[in-house]
């Protein structure tokens, strides 16, 4: 008795998420690379791809792109065993195909059982839909050309080596730094109001939390639900917190949180005056004259007080 060797788990499931697809923009057209780690690019802005004129690499839209979505890799299953091809036709006294209880496994992962050496797996694929796939845009005047390896690429020595000079070109921030800057913004915004604001601040993980802190008085509230005398219950509470501003950076859960974004620009006079709109986005959310506690109940909730 021989043992078939057998895989560890009898589905095969996709790989984690990989890396940004490339993009590239020249006089109004977009340019997507189409094969990205084995994985084909199937839908560009809703519509199938449109590989390049003589590149099948690349795909091209008109305008800007604004989603992009890649086949995922089937989800292979074990469903028994058939005879291997040198077999069939050959040995009639077997079954063909045999299903997945005829063999077990022994202690070592592998397939045993008689006649198993005749055998070997038998799976199916079942494809699935495609998947949502990030991209970044390296350059935003530049088309696909394909060049023969042998052409060696001679950078200028001046982006290469001189720095000063780089801000003329292409740059971004990636998302860590992006919230990390926010995040710095808004707790040095919130210094400058002592005791109105309570933070949460796990910025070593990607998460921070800003409640403001509402001043109220003790008064009696009615809670004649279900009786037939009002009753009435003293609040002694002399403060509340309501949640104003929530962000996250990398950490997994992002429940209850806005996701902090990457910036990227064509240049870095144009990405620092981004950068300044999207951190002042956030620090205009936590300006005290927009909370105030509810004149009519007195505590019971927190309202707008600018109604946005």
């Amino acid at each position: 008795m021989t043992s078939l060797p057998m895989p560890s788990d009898t589905t095969h499931k996709r790989r984690p998420n990989v890396k940004p697809l490339l993009v590239m923009k020249k006089d109004g057209t977009s340019y997507i690379e189409c094969d990205h780690w084995k994985r084909k690019v199937t839908l560009i802005n809703g519509a199938m791809a449109v590989p390049c004129p003589g590149n099948e690499h690349w795909a091209m839209v008109d305008g800007d792109v604004t989603s992009i979505f890649v086949e995922r890799e089937p989800i292979r299953q074990l469903t028994g065993f058939r005879l291997k091809e040198e077999f069939a036709g050959v040995v009639t006294t077997l079954e063909s195909e045999l299903p997945l209880e005829a063999f077990t496994r022994d202690e070592d992962g592998v397939w045993c059982g008689e006649h198993v050496e005749l055998y070997e797996t038998a799976w199916v694929d079942h494809p699935q839909e495609p998947e949502s796939q990030e991209w970044e845009v390296i350059d935003f005047d530049c088309e696909p050309v394909d060049m023969p390896s042998y052409v060696v690429v001679d950078f200028p020595s001046n982006l290469k080596f001189h720095r000063a000079i780089q801000h003329k070109y292409p740059c971004h921030i990636s998302m860590p730094a992006v919230f990390q800057l926010v995040a710095e913004a808004v707790v040095a915004e919130t210094a400058k109001h002592p005791g109105l604001y309570r933070l949460h601040d796990c910025r070593n993980i990607g998460i921070l939390g800003v409640d403001a802190v509402l001043k109220i008085t003790p008064r009696k509230v009615r809670r004649d639900v279900g009786f037939r005398r009002p009753k009435w219950k003293t609040v002694t509470e002399t403060q509340i917190t309501k949640r104003v501003l929530g962000i996250v950076g990398e950490y997994r859960d992002k429940s209850g949180y806005e996701q902090i974004g990457e910036i990227q620009a064509k240049e870095y006079s144009e990405l620092k005056v981004t950068l300044e709109r999207y951190i002042q986005s956030f620090v205009d959310r936590i300006d005290p004259q927009r909370w105030c506690v509810c004149p009519t109940c007195n505590g019971e909730a927190v309202v707008l007080a600018d109604n946005d």
